[in-house]
């Protein structure tokens, strides 16, 4: 198969729902403004996404992968049907036990991660009654994450991938509907938030019937595998934690800073998020399945090129992103934020935020995608060691970069440690053989840089000669935007083909899966 065609496909998927997010969040900024009551949807919805990356994404997408894998290739119908629903029995009754925890001491959980907010009675206590609506979204996202895995696994991956579009979709239509049935309407978008975990479900389970895969959960303590995936689980639950320290520490000091603080963390990090969820979710819907299955029968050679394949891809894609983001900060931004009552000043602070995060965001990509290659071949125990050494440099950094630059310092720490993390992953993958590097790498990322550069020009020149941004309409200004998106990637591609690198190698990689 065609490795760029299916790229494309669940990129262009991906592109949709990140654009219907970016709507999502643009509806509730209007709705609710910069305020308090934000703040304090926003720790209560970073909870159960804590959870989701701690024990979702962990186990089902990095665990289960390799091995529904194994039991695709053995095409023994019965003991799948066997797995599947004794782990689906498994899940229902961890989730519930953690779910209701979890809602008890939502208080003493709420004072660990947000430690500023105690000193305010009200938005304490709104924080708590919006986190115990929220929080059994994690049964909803578990399930959504393992019914992916299954479809992912059997070739459905543009359907796996098509979930968030109605999870936007479904906060856009409910939240206004919702909002005015409470005193506050905050509310409104905390339920709005379950509904679209249901209805995320409810469309996955139409195409598990069709390939008969909808299994009903059964409860089966003996069944020896479980115990085996106990084992497996706890591993790379301690490295998602691990990974997660890093988010809850940050949340904890930016609920200390102004209001606002979280809000615009929380907006910078869902502009970089756009480039940066097209690739590493594609990257991961594909790669992760096809390692696994390299590693497994022991392709080390195809192994290998496949992830070259997607460092290369990495390098092509997020490099020109980057730069241009940083370039194009100031009039995304307020393009995407300035209306209403939102301040300068905010506008000032998510600009900065932005350009920290971009100038971060090839580090972030190649850790992920580094990331991947641990996971296909289970090796557990260096992430846990690199995870660690991560953390406590963060916070040696956190320390030293909030005395001197408040709250951007944060941001300023997590992007110097993704460097840190992609080299250190990239340096023993390199050692045990799982990489390799060629000199020609070095011709690559040359003409990458170069194109970069002419594309750079051309940008700053071109806003040079544009009027003020603050003077148009907002639709005047996607209209630029775009244009300018357009043109950059002419000109970048252009000189890529000038400069003869060869993309048609990297664009016609086939695998056989």
């Amino acid at each position: 198969m065609l490795l760029i065609k299916l790229l494309i496909k669940i990129s262009f998927v991906t592109l949709i729902s990140r654009i219907l997010g970016f709507i999502r969040d643009i509806m509730i900024l209007r709705i609710f403004g910069v305020n308090w009551m934000l703040d304090a949807f926003l720790v209560a919805f970073k909870l159960p996404n804590l959870f989701r990356k701690i024990f979702s994404d962990g186990i089902i997408s990095q665990i289960f992968i390799p091995i529904l894998t194994k039991y695709k290739n053995s095409n023994d119908i019965i003991n799948i049907h066997n797995f599947i629903s004794y782990v689906f029995g498994l899940f229902i009754i961890l989730l519930l036990v953690v779910t209701l925890i979890t809602i008890f001491f939502m208080p003493k959980i709420i004072t660990i991660i947000a430690p500023g907010f105690v000193k305010n009675d009200y938005i304490f206590s709104l924080t708590i009654k919006l986190s115990r609506i929220i929080f059994p979204y994690i049964i909803l996202i578990l399930f959504i994450t393992f019914t992916s895995t299954i479809l992912n696994v059997w070739g459905y991956k543009i359907i796996s991938s098509t979930t968030s579009i109605f999870f936007n979709i479904s906060i856009i239509i409910f939240t206004p509907l919702l909002s005015s049935l409470f005193n506050l309407s905050i509310f409104g978008l905390a339920w709005s938030v379950i509904i679209g975990g249901i209805i995320q479900l409810c469309y996955q389970f139409i195409f598990l019937k069709k390939i008969n895969m909808l299994i009903i959960p059964r409860f089966n303590f003996n069944y020896i595998k479980l115990f085996n995936l106990f084992h497996n689980t706890s591993a790379f639950i301690i490295i998602n934690f691990i990974g997660q320290i890093i988010n809850i520490i940050n949340t904890m000091f930016a609920s200390f800073f102004m209001t606002g603080s979280l809000s615009w963390i929380y907006y910078a990090d869902r502009i970089v998020e756009l480039p940066s969820g097209l690739l590493i979710t594609s990257l991961n819907t594909i790669l992760l399945p096809i390692l696994s299955y390299s590693f497994i029968t022991n392709d080390i050679s195809s192994y290998i090129k496949q992830l070259n394949w997607g460092i290369k891809l990495c390098f092509i894609f997020v490099i020109p992103s980057s730069v241009a983001l940083v370039i194009l900060s100031y009039p995304i931004v307020i393009t995407l934020f300035q209306y209403n009552d939102f301040s300068r000043y905010g506008i000032y602070m998510i600009q900065k935020l932005l350009i920290i995060y971009s100038i971060g965001l090839i580090g972030l990509v190649l850790t992920k995608l580094l990331t991947i290659s641990f996971y296909s071949c289970n090796n557990t125990k260096v992430l846990v060691k690199i995870s660690i050494i991560i953390v406590i440099l963060t916070q040696i950094m956190n320390v030293l970069f909030v005395h001197i630059f408040s709250n951007l310092g944060l941001s300023i720490s997590n992007t110097i440690s993704y460097y840190i993390q992609a080299i250190l992953l990239y340096l023993y993958l390199l050692k045990n053989r799982l990489l390799l590097f060629h000199y020609s790498i070095i011709s690559f990322l040359f003409k990458i840089i170069v194109s970069v550069l002419v594309m750079s020009f051309v940008l700053i020149k071109l806003l040079s000669l544009m009027p003020n941004w603050d003077s148009i309409s907002i639709f005047y200004r996607l209209i630029r935007i775009l244009l300018l998106a357009m043109l950059g990637a002419i000109v970048y591609f252009f000189t890529l083909w000038i400069t003869r690198l060869k993309i048609k190698e990297i664009f016609y990689f086939y695998y056989n899966f």
